[in-house]
């Protein structure tokens, strides 16, 4: 039997917070989570923003699905016609520099 504890130290997956103009990501993105981002993604687009902002700040990028799901991310927006605003995206990030 689990205590109460170790449950409680078990952090979600993949946990997304959708605003009116904005999509946080924190977690692992894997090829397994990747469609629960685009789906977010949609629906924030789908509401016609004029720009978008995407907050990967506390993200784990841990496969090269997970890399081309951001570069994804990037060609929704270009096509909805939204400017896209990266948080927490450094150059390094997807190079496996450090953080």
């Amino acid at each position: 039997m689990t205590c109460a504890c170790d449950i409680v130290a078990v952090d979600p997956e993949l946990e997304l917070t959708l605003g009116q103009t904005s999509l946080r990501c924190t977690g692992t993105l894997d090829r397994r989570t990747r469609p629960y981002v685009l789906e977010a993604a949609q629906i924030v687009l789908a509401r016609r923003p004029p720009s978008i902002t995407v907050d990967v700040s506390k993200l784990s990028v841990a496969d090269a699905d997970a890399a081309n799901t951001l570069v994804r991310l990037q060609r929704m927006a270009r096509d909805a016609v939204a400017r896209l605003h990266w948080v927490g995206l450094e150059p390094d990030r997807l190079r496996g520099g450090s953080r």
